[in-house]
């Protein structure tokens, strides 16, 4: 939508021209990806025997939604982060159980760098948490997405169940 305004000038030259932000409501896209990889995952559940220790990695095709990047991917798997600014003090921050396995399985470094750990002032909004916060995510290894620009990228699951986890599934998609 745009304003255009007659300028002061004889000649014919626009004074002023307004336009409105376009919003993209980012939102529904990060609630139906959620939606889309809880579906996905529940088919595992169908599974018997040696189909159970097999890496179940969830695949999404995000190029035709243009306005979707990496960064809603993860606010929709892993939930959104908080920065403090100094010199506000930290918030108290409980760090779930399920984190505290991840990390003994070997997750340490990937819960760092996602802020699943705290660290550097940035910890995750408990009220906001992704996909993988779920009890239905246990039935995945992780996500693989394609996006606009035809980028791949991937997001393991550390709170996959314990025969489909594994912190060296990231080595095949580097």
């Amino acid at each position: 939508m745009f304003e255009i305004h007659k300028s002061g000038l004889k000649r014919g030259y626009p004074g002023i021209v307004r336009t409105e932000v376009i919003r993209v409501p980012i939102e529904k896209y990060v609630e139906k990806i959620r939606m889309d990889v809880k579906e996905k995952a529940l088919k595992r559940t169908s599974w018997e025997g040696a189909h159970l220790k097999r890496f179940y990695v969830v695949a999404i095709d995000c190029k035709e939604t243009m306005f979707i990047e990496e960064m809603d991917l993860y606010d929709a798997l892993i939930g959104r982060s908080i920065y403090v600014m100094e010199p506000l003090p930290m918030p108290p921050v409980t760090i779930p159980r399920k984190v505290k396995q991840a990390e003994k399985r070997g997750w340490r470094q990937f819960l760092l760098d996602k802020h699943i750990i705290p660290h550097d002032r940035v910890f995750l909004d408990e009220k906001d948490q992704g996909f993988y916060f779920t009890k239905e995510s246990k039935h995945i290894s992780g996500v693989l997405a394609r996006f606009s620009n035809n980028r791949f990228h991937f997001i393991p699951n550390p709170f996959a169940a314990d025969e489909i986890n594994d912190p060296k599934i990231l080595n095949f998609f580097q």
